[in-house]
């Protein structure tokens, strides 16, 4: 794993979740940041214990761990929360929060919002409820028989197929601007991201 060479540390799902927090990031003018992904919800423990023994981990006052909620917010949380007592890492008692010690802040965010249900996907939808594309995406869904499981992810690659230029993937659609930033359902990420710049 490469060298850490900065003091905020943001620790996400996979690729995805990479480039849509770079963009998320820019927007807000966060800086003296790093974000690095785990492959997958379930390795955040693994992950974070060879992040721990990276070189440059020393330089790193600010840890952030962003997960989706899925099916159930709470049971996220509490993963996360013992992942890092599991480390010996401080540990937020709430989500959306901070908590320092030893030098070390750690902060704890699950998406879409706390304690909704859900993913990043249906963060970024919110964003983008009032438009005329998703209420023709939305009557397009209703003309399937055959619903698909995840509509959330489905409705995000209509929505990105439709664009001009189409990419295939959420993060690529935040670098190009797809998403309203300044929607009110990005609000709480962004007061849970500012706090990094105290």
């Amino acid at each position: 794993m490469t060298e850490l060479v900065k003091p905020i540390l943001i620790v996400v799902e996979g690729k995805d979740e990479i480039n849509f927090f770079e963009a998320f990031l820019k927007h807000l003018k966060l800086e003296d940041y790093e974000i690095r992904e785990v492959s997958g919800k379930d390795n955040f423990k693994y992950q974070l214990q060879t992040l721990i023994a990276t070189t440059g981990f020393n330089i790193v006052k600010k840890l952030v761990l962003i997960r989706d909620a899925d099916e159930n917010s709470e049971n996220t949380l509490i993963s996360l929360q013992n992942t890092l007592k599991s480390l010996e890492l401080p540990i937020p008692q709430n989500e959306g929060e901070y908590f320092s010690q030893n030098g070390l802040t750690c902060g704890i965010y699950v998406m879409p919002k706390f304690p909704e249900i859900g993913m990043l996907e249906d963060l970024c939808l919110q964003s983008i409820t009032k438009t005329k594309e998703i209420e023709c995406i939305d009557k397009f869904i209703e003309c399937i028989d055959n619903k698909p499981s995840n509509l959330a992810k489905t409705k995000t690659q209509i929505y990105l197929s439709i664009q001009n230029p189409i990419v295939n993937n959420l993060g690529i659609g935040a670098k190009k601007g797809y998403w309203d930033f300044e929607h009110l359902c990005f609000n709480k990420l962004k007061q849970f991201i500012e706090k990094l710049k105290d």
